[in-house]
């Protein structure tokens, strides 16, 4: 379930279509590494405190 989980999420990225490999690689591992960092109470507030920063 949680592989499921996460090729979702990736897959949601803007990004995650591009041909440059390495920014996808940075912009999947940023999701995880902030994934794992977030209590599992707010996954929805935390995707949306990484979405804001990768923006800026």
């Amino acid at each position: 379930m949680q592989n499921a989980r996460t090729n979702l999420t990736v897959n949601a990225l803007p990004i995650a279509y591009s041909k440059n490999t390495l920014s996808v690689t940075e912009a999947c591992l940023a999701v995880s590494y902030g994934v794992m960092d977030m209590a599992p109470a707010d996954p929805v507030e935390g995707m949306a405190i990484l979405t804001r920063a990768m923006l800026t």
